[in-house]
């Protein structure tokens, strides 16, 4: 959680104003979440990261992709229902 707040205000301080800063700002947030919940499991819980659930195999990798996948479709679904009702517009 430390790790998240300081990575967060340290990138907003530096990359605040640069275009595209967002973008790295949430990589980055990404990657300390993912290093402060493993640093957690580790030390405090004293149990495997695996034990999320989280395995290197096949059906891991597909279980991926179709996340990906029904996400998107997902995501495209609102947008074009939100166009299409007028909720939305493009300007420019």
């Amino acid at each position: 959680m430390t790790l998240n707040v300081g990575l967060t205000l340290g990138v907003r301080e530096i990359l605040g104003g640069l275009k595209g800063g967002g973008i790295l700002s949430f990589t980055l947030l990404c990657i300390s979440a993912t290093i402060s919940a493993y640093i957690s499991r580790k030390y405090i819980d004293k149990k495997s990261f695996t034990s999320f659930g989280l395995k290197k195999d096949k059906a891991a990798v597909l279980d991926v992709i179709s996340g990906v996948v029904n996400s998107a479709i997902i995501m495209a679904g609102i947008y074009f229902l939100m166009f299409y009702t007028g909720l939305i517009e493009f300007i420019g």
